[in-house]
């Protein structure tokens, strides 16, 4: 299959002579090669993720539920508006708006905003909403809770220290 003028390996599964490109690079072998060619590799890692699809979607879930802890923890685990702190209520909101064109510069990838947030050491700009604030907000352009709030004269939640209600302190992984 490969050319005589250049150099090949012969894949430990499929026993072809392949050009060295077709091979991932490994370190540890004596040509720093990989003893399967790539075509090989991917099929083999196709069929062990299809076997344990169970396993590798709950780590999946538990991995993003541990990044999204982090975040809603890091912003105050409680909506900055109404202080809903059920953290399945909770959403991370763009303060100054945005966040639909921040969602799409990452190819809106479900919970990728969790990973973004800590590897930028969740920068300011951002806060903890529950789900029905943060739709008022982007859709009504502010939230009932507030308006209720001006006009009874109550200030506003960040001028408010959280109270034991606002915040749950048991939250367990």
């Amino acid at each position: 299959m490969a050319d005589q003028g250049c150099p090949t390996k012969t894949c430990s599964t499929c026993s072809e002579a392949k050009p060295l490109d077709q091979y991932y690079s490994r370190k540890n072998n004596l040509d720093g090669l990989s003893g399967q060619c790539r075509k090989c590799v991917c099929k083999q890692t196709s069929s062990w993720f299809q076997k344990n699809k169970d396993r590798v979607n709950a780590g999946k879930r538990a991995w993003n539920r541990k990044l999204r802890r982090e975040a809603l923890e890091a912003y105050g685990a409680f909506c900055q508006c109404c202080g809903e702190s059920a953290r399945e209520f909770l959403a991370i909101d763009h303060i100054n708006g945005g966040g639909s064109k921040h969602r799409k510069s990452y190819r809106n990838a479900g919970n990728y905003i969790f990973l973004w947030l800590r590897k930028h050491a969740y920068p300011k700009g951002f806060q903890v909403l529950c789900h029905n604030c943060n739709f008022a907000k982007s859709h009504y352009g502010g939230c009932p809770h507030n308006e209720q709030q001006r006009k009874v004269g109550v200030p506003s939640q960040d001028k408010i220290a959280p109270t034991r209600a606002m915040t749950n302190e048991s939250w367990a992984g």
